[in-house]
């Protein structure tokens, strides 16, 4: 399950990951950062 939020994905995983930008946060991202988050 990564229901989580983009912040907490970014607090858990540190700035250096460009999941911490949400300017750049898009959609596709968006879907690219949950695939970060997966375990």
């Amino acid at each position: 399950m990564v229901d989580r939020p983009a912040r907490v994905v970014a607090k858990l995983y540190g700035p250096s990951r460009p999941v911490d930008q949400p300017a750049r946060f898009s959609q596709p991202s968006r879907r690219f950062a949950w695939q970060i988050c997966k375990p």
